[in-house]
């Protein structure tokens, strides 16, 4: 089974507002570990939640979708 993003239209919960769907993300504990470190090593620490949209605006301007 392919664990991919499903398409917005095809996801569960399309109607909800984005911060909704996203809440319950789950992350392997390698990656949660590594977003733990990297907040507590932010001066002042930053929030796991600021972390994770950082890290996916910058995936999404990589791949061309900030134009």
């Amino acid at each position: 089974m392919d664990a991919g993003l499903l398409p917005m239209e095809e996801a569960p919960d399309a109607a909800a507002p984005l911060l909704a769907s996203t809440v319950n993300i789950s992350l392997s504990p390698r990656a949660r570990d590594a977003i733990e470190d990297f907040c507590l090593d932010q001066n002042p620490p930053a929030k796991p939640e600021t972390v994770i949209e950082w890290i996916v605006e910058d995936w999404l301007e990589r791949e061309g979708y900030f134009h």
